[in-house]
């Protein structure tokens, strides 16, 4: 026996099956997710800054005691997916978010999911570490640690 057990034929989805499905979920109008609307990048309000807590250095190392809110601690879930695909139209513009808001959980740690998805130029190949550095873009505002490793991301503002 070669491990095949008839009846149970089923196929897994192609990348752009599952951008579709997850970009259905996000945007079905009477399902969790809300779109979120931002003049540029990282503009979707604000959230905690350097005057929440006076005296404090900007480091890239968050410290327990200076977290305002933490999302997917260790001890906590989190996962982090990077899909991309060439085809066009399936990919939608714009942040989805399910959940409260940040300033209803502020001084909390939850657990966290993010799906970043892109549309990359055909002929463009596996996402490299360039692309995928798009996983770790709060990385880069000011009072915000985030650490990505194999699928689970922990931040922490």
């Amino acid at each position: 026996m070669n491990g095949y057990v008839a009846g149970t034929e089923f196929q897994i989805p192609g990348i752009e099956a599952l951008i579709t499905r997850v970009s259905e979920m996000a945007t079905e109008p009477q399902g969790p997710f809300r779109k979120r609307y931002c003049a540029g990048a990282f503009d979707c309000g604000r959230v905690f800054s350097s005057s929440d807590f006076p005296g404090k250095r900007k480091v890239p190392l968050v410290l327990a005691e200076d977290t305002g809110l933490e999302l997917g601690a260790p001890s906590s879930g989190s996962v982090s997916l990077f899909l991309s695909t060439a085809e066009d139209g399936i990919v939608p513009e714009g942040m989805w978010l399910a959940g409260p808001d940040f300033k209803d959980i502020r001084g909390q740690s939850v657990s966290y999911a993010q799906v970043v998805m892109a549309r990359v130029l055909p002929g463009f190949g596996p996402p490299d570490s360039s692309l995928r550095a798009l996983m770790n873009l709060t990385s880069s505002i000011p009072g915000c640690m985030t650490r990505y490793n194999r699928g689970r991301i922990w931040i922490r503002l």
